[in-house]
């Protein structure tokens, strides 16, 4: 960034200094910084790979609707891209555009019918609807594709315990955070349920590994407060009742 930021200052309007400038920020983990960068190299290179990296990295700072436009016009620049429409499929889904995001996977579908991803997205849409079933449905066919895919056992387990299906769930997670280690809110959503359960040691240690892999996911560090709470009052609590017994 420092050699980028004496380029600037020699040539301040070089749009080939504003990707890379906004590409460093992407590495760094900082798209909010990123995404003034990316977009002024978009405007000036319509057709060019800073249109997708743009959409990204609007995403990524959490200004999923204004991504949409972005996606839209690297779409038109590579219209035959599927990844590129299952992440623009994937940003109309959290910018909560439901019904065009629903077309777009069943149209997807009808002509790539194995395709994992698709059908991932679209249980992660139903879920959004809280259509557990018909969530259900559509991961338990992504996983007849590939059964290893992490997304789709943790999408599953996720619909399992929303309609109650605890033991089945717990197993889904358990095979999703094998798969994929890395996994922030698997192990966040994981902890979630084990906490409901009482089982407060495994939740604990759930969190914290969450926290290891994402250290500023405010959910997490509350529930790992209250965990650790939890468990010095039912500590106590143990101690308290042993003495009594003796």
């Amino acid at each position: 960034l420092e050699v980028l930021g004496k380029w600037e200052q020699i040539e301040p309007n070089n749009t080939d200094m504003f990707y890379l400038r906004g590409s460093a920020h992407l590495m760094r983990g900082e798209p909010g910084l990123a995404v003034p960068w990316l977009v002024r190299a978009a405007k000036a290179h319509p057709g060019g790979t800073a249109t997708p990296v743009a959409a990204r990295a609007l995403v990524a700072a959490g200004r999923t609707h204004d991504s949409l436009p972005w996606f839209k016009r690297a779409r038109k620049e590579k219209p035959g891209d599927i990844d590129l429409l299952l992440e623009y499929l994937a940003a109309l889904r959290a910018a909560g555009q439901l019904e065009e995001a629903l077309a777009g996977y069943k149209e997807l579908l009808t002509t790539q019918p194995k395709n994992v991803a698709a059908w991932v997205g679209l249980g992660g849409l139903r879920q959004s609807e809280f259509r557990h079933e018909e969530a259900l449905e559509a991961l338990d066919l992504a996983l007849e594709i590939d059964p290893h895919n992490a997304a789709a056992l943790a999408n599953r387990a996720q619909s399992l315990h929303a309609m109650g299906h605890i033991r089945e769930a717990l197993e889904s997670y358990e095979a999703a955070i094998e798969l994929n280690t890395t996994n922030a809110e698997v192990r966040y959503h994981y902890g979630t349920l084990l906490h409901s359960l009482a089982r407060y040691d495994e939740a604990r240690n759930a969190f914290r590994r969450a926290r290891e892999l994402k250290p500023n996911h405010a959910a997490v560090n509350s529930l790992l407060h209250h965990t650790q709470a939890t468990l010095c009052e039912w500590r106590g609590i143990e101690e308290l009742l042993s003495l009594i017994h003796i």
